[in-house]
This record gives C-alpha cells, structure tokens and sequence, in this order.
C-alpha cells in the first residue's frame, strides 16, 4: 500500500515525511516481527516515530537510534508506508505484514 492509501485506510490526515528528518528506530539484530511503530509530535529533526521491533523495547527514549529516512527506506521498506500517519498512532505489523493500529489523543499530551 502507499502512504496514501495507508492515511485513508486509518483515517488519518496525510503527513508527507520530510526527508531531513530521522526514524527513531531500536530493533534486535535479526529485525525480527512483530514491528511496533508509536508516533509523537515532531521536535527538532525527529520526525516523532519510534519504533521497535524484535522484543526490543525502551521508554528511554535515548535507547533508539536516530536514522534517516533514506537509510529507512533501504533498510526497512515495510516501514515506510505507514510514516505519513499523524502524531498520535501506534501501529504493529505481525510477522506475516499484516498491519493494525489507532490514533491516541494520550500519545500527544505526554
């Protein structure tokens, strides 16, 4: 699915990524699924996506590591559909790529 797809499919507004920014991403070596995906608003040059994945998990947010969106692209194209959701999704996609997620006005105020 695109981006686009991917925003009407959760009803959400289409947020094109900017490229400049990174992905917060703290992932086991192998990668393995399920993948989480949680996004908060923006500030400085995170985009507000954090995602795990491979049982790796942290609140401490210093625990991820910033990546591009170029880098994710190469490297975690299954991602990169889901990057044009607003602040305030977490998405999880199982081991056989099937997606589910919400918008949570929580994620926002915190």
């Amino acid at each position: 699915m695109t981006q686009k797809e991917i925003c009407t499919k959760y009803q959400s507004h289409f947020n094109e990524p900017n490229p400049a920014d990174h992905i917060n991403i703290l992932c086991d070596a192998e990668r393995t699924s399920p993948i989480k995906l949680v996004r908060l608003n923006p500030e400085n040059r995170s985009s507000g996506w954090y995602v795990h994945c491979g049982g790796k998990s942290s609140s401490n947010y210093s625990d991820f590591d910033p990546v591009s969106y170029l880098d994710v692209q190469r490297e975690f194209p299954e991602i990169v559909p889901f990057l044009a959701l607003m602040p305030g999704f977490i998405i999880e996609i199982d081991t056989n790529g099937n997606d589910d997620g919400y918008w949570s006005q929580y994620l926002l105020e915190s």
